[in-house]
């Protein structure tokens, strides 16, 4: 089977023009089904393998807000592609790199391009590229995609991603005594049903329950056994809202926010 390398990143951050320089004549475009979204898809060849390339809506985060986010966060959780280039802005990386750790966290090999990197360093933006990769656990590469800079690089990078038969590690992320206490329940639960554990990386789909993502609770809730872990995740929403007094999914993001602030310090010089 053709190995599936999907592109994602914020909007503006030139993920499409990098899809197009990686596909030229091969891509094809139509809709996403049910959606007037355009849908990019092409083929690379990388050494002596062909792979299936998937240019996906631009997005923020994997907790669907809108019909562009949607697609892609249905999309990697229902396809999980081999690999997944994320495209991050080198000038402004703190929304790229929070949409970077939730890809780690999701389980998914990853390479991420810094992209843009031409304008970074013309403003004195300096980028420690192997702090970014200890943090994140994935391979970065430097890329211009208007110049065409860093592409085969960056191929050879997601095609050693995409063929590596090791089981990716995700990025685990602390989200403080109350929520992890509910989290390794839920995890132990999501572990103990075959049919809800199939679905993706149990952590994550717990996360993604407690965040309010709408799809993860249609995916959890149609599976055989899937009605205990929304029972828990219910009871899990009421306890951890009562004992932080604030929305769970404003507790994750704050988090989140915390981590990135974090990977800045250690991967950024002053600009």
């Amino acid at each position: 089977m053709t190995p599936l390398v999907a592109i994602a990143g914020c909007p503006n951050t030139g993920k499409t023009t990098l899809f197009n320089r990686l596909t030229g004549a091969t891509q094809t475009v139509g809709n996403w089904p049910g959606q007037t979204v355009d849908r990019h898809e092409g083929v690379v060849i990388a050494g002596t393998e062909s792979f299936r390339l998937v240019d996906l809506p631009g997005t923020y985060g994997l907790c669907a807000v809108s019909a562009e986010e949607s697609i892609t966060t249905g999309f990697l959780a229902e396809k999980r592609p081999d690999v997944v280039i994320t495209v991050v802005d080198a000038t402004t990386l703190t929304p790229g790199l929070h949409l970077a750790s939730q890809i780690a966290e999701a389980g998914f090999r990853q390479v991420v391009a810094l992209n843009m990197s031409d304008v970074a360093e013309r403003r004195g933006i300096e980028i420690d590229d192997s702090a970014l990769e200890r943090a994140l656990g994935a391979r970065v590469v430097r890329t211009v995609a208007r110049r065409g800079d860093g592409i085969d690089e960056l191929m050879a990078a997601a095609a050693d991603a995409a063929l590596d038969s090791r089981q990716p590690a995700p990025l685990v992320l602390d989200y403080g005594p109350v929520i992890e206490r509910h989290l390794g329940g839920m995890v132990s639960t999501v572990l103990g049903i075959p049919e809800v554990r199939d679905l993706g990386a149990a952590r994550w789909m717990v996360l993604q329950l407690l965040a309010g993502d709408e799809r993860t609770t249609r995916l959890v809730a149609a599976a055989d056994g899937g009605s205990e872990v929304i029972s828990r995740s219910d009871r899990a929403l009421a306890d951890i809202g009562a004992q932080v007094g604030f929305d769970v999914e404003i507790a994750l993001a704050e988090q989140r926010l915390g981590l990135v602030s974090g990977i800045l310090a250690r991967a950024t010089g002053p600009g």
